[in-house]
């Protein structure tokens, strides 16, 4: 479990404050719970999250960039976004620096590809509110 942390990222070119991927083995049943992250920096993403059955609830998400995300997650199996205040503000100008393919050239609130629940969320963007990406049953309820 991820719970209960207050984290900050502040870089000039590329930050993540949460990244957690499959490599060399699953990582599966992870919550993400009552976390703070705030980012700044051209690319930034408040978490990044590829694997199985993640559960990302409760948490507080602000980015600001020129590129901002606040979460973008690829579900393995299942997941579950719910009762988040994801804050993504950009400026969209520019050119990629981090050369990660899951990032948009666009600022976006939460971008997912897979099985997903997306229950009441608060989201805001500059750019995308929910971006879903091929593959997989998505679910969108009671966000604002």
């Amino acid at each position: 479990m991820i719970n209960n942390n207050f984290i900050v990222v502040n870089s000039p070119k590329c930050a993540y404050g949460v990244y957690s991927y499959q490599y060399n083995g699953a990582i599966q049943d992870i919550s993400y719970v009552n976390n703070t992250i705030i980012g700044n920096s051209y690319a930034v993403c408040g978490m990044e999250i590829f694997e199985d059955n993640p559960y990302i609830e409760n948490n507080v998400i602000s980015v600001v960039g020129n590129y901002s995300t606040g979460i973008v997650a690829g579900m393995k199996k299942n997941g579950t976004i719910s009762n988040n205040y994801i804050v993504a503000t950009g400026s969209n100008n520019g050119t990629d620096p981090t050369g990660d393919p899951l990032l948009p050239y666009n600022s976006v609130a939460v971008k997912v590809k897979g099985n997903t629940s997306i229950r009441n969320n608060r989201i805001e963007s500059t750019g995308i509110g929910i971006n879903l990406v091929k593959e997989g049953a998505v679910t969108i309820e009671n966000n604002i």
